[in-house]
């Protein structure tokens, strides 16, 4: 391959331009490319961090047009916190600075087991606690 072409790609990729397209215009295979793709690791970001980098560069544009849009009184200060606030989570979560932590548990309970555990569930209180009979459940905070 013609150094030139070879250099093309390697800038090109660190573009983030696809590989698919590249080896269309380069003539060559998308292995290829991977190939030099992954000996220029160094050089070409990864899925993720070019995917930070739009998400940081959409965010500047949003909040500059949110901006001029708030002073020009097209849009409500309370809509632009809100959506501001959108905006900078999904960022946050792109760059990998968002710490919240989310787990999906799966557990198997029998029949029986079930059965117990909804009955403990009728909002009978232990005694001695003041209160109304077991007869029906406690409010919840929803319910209030």
């Amino acid at each position: 391959m013609p150094y030139e072409s070879y250099r093309s790609i390697v800038l090109l990729l660190r573009e983030g331009v696809p590989l698919v397209k590249l080896a269309d215009r380069f003539g060559v295979s998308r292995s290829t490319i991977q190939i030099i793709k992954d000996r220029h690791a160094d050089l070409v970001p990864s899925h993720r961090d070019m995917m930070a980098g739009k998400s940081e560069r959409l965010r500047e544009v949003l909040s500059d047009e949110m901006l001029e849009a708030v002073r020009s009184g097209r849009m409500s200060p309370n809509q632009y916190a809100f959506t501001f606030g959108i905006v900078s989570d999904k960022y946050l979560t792109e760059t990998g600075q968002n710490m919240q932590k989310h787990a999906h548990i799966v557990v198997n309970v029998g029949e029986a087991d079930l059965s117990g555990l909804l009955s403990s569930l009728k909002g009978d209180k232990p005694e001695g606690e003041s209160g109304t009979s077991g007869d029906s459940p406690p409010k919840s905070s929803i319910d209030a």
